[in-house]
């Protein structure tokens, strides 16, 4: 899940969830243009909020 900043305030739209192909296909891509890393954050789902 991709958050892009409490919709309450405002910020950038809702959260989103983004498959690991696509985590890969857009390390691939920023690779090749010269990225030597990739930083990965993360929250807890909404969904999962009950096993904890």
């Amino acid at each position: 899940m991709l958050s892009k900043g409490k919709t309450s305030e405002g910020l950038r739209g809702k959260p989103y969830d983004i498959s690991l192909e696509e985590i890969t296909r857009r390390s691939q891509e920023v690779f090749e243009r010269g990225a030597t890393e990739v930083c990965l954050q993360g929250g807890i789902h909404p969904v999962m909020m009950e096993y904890i």
